[in-house]
């Protein structure tokens, strides 16, 4: 075998492997690219429908990503404030624990999610939590972050009462993650 045709076989045994990954990427950059300039798309009745723990009648908040702190916190600039948001119902492994490196990859996943997008946010019931950071369901475009999260498996539905009006949204994402064996979920 000579030189060439020995780097298109490893070319070629690589690609299955990196499939998914690719696949993931190119998911995330189409629907980024979908929504970004659209965020009027929320206020559409199948969004409201989908989504219909969500009170979109609410008049919503809205900012720029300006860091990714982890896998359900986030820092936005609104009206020249800075700002924690931490999203509502779900929670990723920390950082500082066993499982940092999944926490690693929750948040480079919310970093591929939202890092220097607009987004939109909504209340449930609570405006803070104890360490002042907002608590909000938050939208980019028509992607809905908390939900993509644990859908995606990088986040578990974690209730906090009294903001649960996602609760059974966030545990069917999280069993679709399960029985599809992704992120946290996945024993490989």
């Amino acid at each position: 075998m000579n030189f060439s045709a020995g780097i298109m076989k490893r070319i070629h045994a690589g690609i299955p492997a990196l499939f998914p990954s690719f696949l993931f990427i190119l998911i995330l950059l189409f629907s980024s690219a979908c929504t970004k300039d659209n965020p009027e798309k929320i206020s559409q009745p199948e969004l409201q429908s989908q989504y219909s723990c969500v009170a979109f009648s609410q008049e919503p908040q809205t900012g720029r990503v300006i860091s990714v702190i982890d896998g359900d916190t986030i820092k936005i600039e609104s009206d020249n404030y800075k700002i924690n948001v931490r999203y509502i119902g779900i929670n990723s492994p920390e950082l500082d624990t066993e499982e940092n490196q999944i926490a690693e990859r929750a948040r480079e996943v919310n970093r591929q999610l939202v890092e220097n997008q607009m987004v939109t946010l909504y209340k449930d019931t609570s405006d803070t939590d104890r360490f002042g950071r907002l608590l909000r369901y938050v939208f980019v475009g028509d992607v809905f972050v908390n939900y993509e999260m644990v859908r995606l498996g990088y986040a578990r539905q974690k209730d906090y009462p009294p903001d649960s009006a996602c609760k059974d949204l966030f545990i069917e994402a999280q069993q679709e993650a399960i029985n599809n064996n992704r992120g946290m979920w996945n024993s490989n």
